[in-house]
């Protein structure tokens, strides 16, 4: 049973812990270019971050109006994987681990809520020297429906044993963005990835992570540190 006044924080990964979209943008660019001979621009990656790589697929292959077999299917899948893990290296985004560091010291449990697989997430966070902090890691692939479904933050604030009021998610993609809201979570939105015009749906933008460091002072001197969340 969740406790009526602890709380928690759930992170998008790529975009807010580490900078890897610029790889899966690059990834898919790749793969869409050498299995179906077509340029994928790459606002259509960022628009569409978070998604899980078969519906991204359908999704991406909807919106350049081609049609794609199952075996063109796998190979872009195929391709992409290679090609992201050709190119990858670990780029955190800055100022990150202090923002982990001040939300552990406020006494909030933190968990990560991403669009990659659970390895991939886990491999991250243990190079980057932080793994520990983080009391809950879900990936794309322990959930039936990712987002924008409600489904991976749901799942988010459970491991957290958090009330979904009292879990805050800070996103940077429209789909992340949504799916916190449909769990009935207060979402700050990083502008890392796209501008805020495309962020309208969360209940805050911020530009940084020193920002958002500012604004959880803020928030902590009003409430606490307990209970529901609020804007400031």
């Amino acid at each position: 049973m969740a406790d009526a006044e602890r709380r928690g924080v759930a992170l998008d990964m790529d975009g807010v812990v580490i900078d890897g979209m610029q790889f899966h943008v690059r990834a898919w660019q790749h793969a869409f270019r050498e299995v179906m001979g077509v340029e994928l621009p790459a606002l259509e990656v960022y628009l569409r971050e978070g998604y899980k790589e078969d519906y991204f697929i359908g999704q991406v292959a909807e919106k350049l109006g081609i049609s794609v077999t199952d075996e063109q299917f796998d190979r872009i899948h195929d391709c992409k994987l290679a090609h992201y893990d050709d190119i990858f290296y670990l780029d955190p985004v800055p100022d990150i681990h202090q923002s982990l560091s001040l939300m552990r010291e406020m006494g909030y449990a933190l968990g990560l809520v991403t669009g990659a697989k659970r390895a991939v997430a886990e491999r991250a966070l243990s190079e980057m020297g932080v793994r520990q902090w983080f009391d809950a890691v879900s990936g794309s692939d322990e959930v039936s429906r990712g987002k924008p479904d409600a489904e991976p933050y749901q799942k988010g604030g459970q491991e957290l044993g958090v009330l979904p009021q009292n879990c805050l998610v800070v996103e940077n993609a429209p789909a992340g963005i949504e799916s916190a809201k449909k769990a009935g979570m207060l979402c700050v939105a990083l502008e890392s990835s796209l501008d805020k015009s495309y962020l309208t749906q969360a209940d805050k933008v911020i530009h940084t992570h020193a920002e958002l460091q500012d604004w959880l002072r803020e928030e902590h001197a009003i409430t606490g540190g307990q209970g529901p969340w609020q804007l400031p």
